[in-house]
């Protein structure tokens, strides 16, 4: 199990938070040590602040926009890997797109067991939830069909809270229900019978209902959030934020970002990368006018003053990505310009029309992150991972950059001399410490 699950699910039985796990219990192993998908979770309506209050305090955030169900979002600290909960107050039915049947449990009276300590409904229990909920749904997930097939038994599970209230009152007797499982080759055929009749115990949500009929639209205009909007899966935030990577090439930037990037955790909640470098630019064929041009005076300068535009308006692509509710990773900023201008630049002697010209259009930092991380590099490691200029030169540089950034107040400071591993993982823990503090 991760070690921030063991936490949460310790701290819920020491502070008597009534839970249970009624789904999934197959792959329950896997979903806890992170290699699965969420955790189905049950809880009392009463505790509902209280579950919140745990399970916030070990640094989940509850996804926005949900009257329940609820899902909890989490990044484990030592693996990366992602945790989901899905929780409910009462088990909610029917079809995926509306789940518009409900039934209230007390929890108190289900027959529970323990799965490497943590509560979840007992065999039984377990067992006759997966008949009633399927049968509501009118599909089951690859493999469950034979897994209640194969659980089924002739003696009836009296002592079952979910069979004393929604299978036993049923105008069928238990060994009627379990015949016409062993014999049904699909699922389908057994819902047609024992539907309308497991319909009548619950308490049915008509808005969801009414939801249901308009559900391929509202699909699509979810699916246009994503692909348009940018809206992340799971919106965590209701305004993203900018994370700035600083560095002298060599420093491990982009091996970082892309480590950040692939985490499935964010890749649910919302990231995106913009880069803010002189290597790649939104206007097409500029990064070749520049080059086929370079020697040509006055068509040097105006795609140079092209260019300056092409950086500076990049920002605009960031907020509008943070507005979504995305985190921003910058593959370098403005800094840079800061650091040619302070350190770097060769000095004139006179101003010119062309200097001028550069020193109004210069990129200002309109934004300024919200985190800044410096990767920290010494020349010698740096010029191993990459020769783009000489070692004298990296000197300079990375003088210049440790000079600055080292003066910057707020700056998070990576030491990137050590394994990537180690580099990442700190990366990672300074984003997840301003996401959940």
């Amino acid at each position: 199990m991760l070690k921030l699950l063991s936490a949460i699910f310790h701290d819920l039985d020491a502070q008597g938070v009534d839970y249970a796990v009624y789904k999934g219990l197959s792959h329950l192993a896997d979903d806890l040590a992170g290699n699965g998908g969420d955790i189905d979770i049950v809880i009392a309506r009463h505790q509902r602040t209280k579950f919140y209050d745990i399970v916030t305090a070990h640094g989940l955030q509850a996804e926005m926009g949900h009257d329940g169900p609820y899902y909890y979002f989490g990044l484990d600290q030592d693996t990366h890997k992602t945790i989901l909960l899905d929780v409910v107050d009462k088990l909610y039915m029917g079809p995926k797109s509306s789940l518009q049947y409900s039934v209230d449990i007390d929890l108190n009276a289900v027959q529970c067991a323990r799965h490497n300590d943590v509560r979840v409904f007992n065999h039984d229990e377990y067992i006759c939830t997966l008949i009633v909920m399927g049968t509501l749904r009118g599909t089951l997930k690859s493999g469950v069909f034979e897994e209640i097939k194969t659980a089924l038994q002739d003696t009836p599970p009296s002592g079952a809270y979910i069979y004393q209230n929604f299978i036993k009152p049923l105008p069928f007797t238990w060994q009627e229900i379990v015949n016409d499982l062993r014999q049904a080759t699909r699922w389908q055929d057994f819902c047609t019978k024992y539907r309308p009749h497991i319909v009548s115990r619950c308490a049915v949500d008509r808005l969801r209902q009414l939801k249901s009929c308009v559900d391929p639209a509202a699909r699509y205009i979810a699916a246009f959030k994503r692909r348009i909007l940018k809206r992340p899966r799971y919106r965590l935030r209701r305004r993203g934020f900018l994370v700035a990577f600083i560095g002298v090439d060599g420093a491990g930037k982009t091996s970082t970002i892309d480590y950040i990037e692939k985490l499935d955790f964010f890749k649910r909640s919302g990231i995106k990368t913009m880069y803010f470098g002189n290597n790649a630019y939104w206007i097409p064929f500029l990064d070749r006018a520049l080059k086929k041009h370079a020697e040509t005076f006055i068509l040097k300068n105006v795609f140079f003053a092209i260019a300056q535009i092409d950086k500076q308006f990049r920002i605009i692509g960031a907020l509008f990505y943070m507005f979504a509710g995305n985190i921003v990773l910058a593959d370098r900023y403005f800094y840079d310009q800061k650091i040619d201008a302070a350190y770097l630049a060769p000095k004139k002697k006179k101003h010119s029309i062309v200097s001028f010209i550069g020193f109004l259009l210069r990129p200002r930092m309109w934004r300024q992150p919200d985190i800044t991380i410096f990767l920290d590099v010494s020349p010698e490691i740096a010029q191993q991972r990459k020769q783009d200029y000489s070692f004298d030169k990296m000197l300079e540089v990375n003088k210049a950059y440790k000079d600055y950034m080292t003066g910057l107040h707020g700056v998070r400071i990576v030491n990137a001399d050590q394994a990537a591993e180690k580099v990442h993982h700190e990366a990672v823990e300074i984003i997840r410490e301003y996401t959940c503090p």
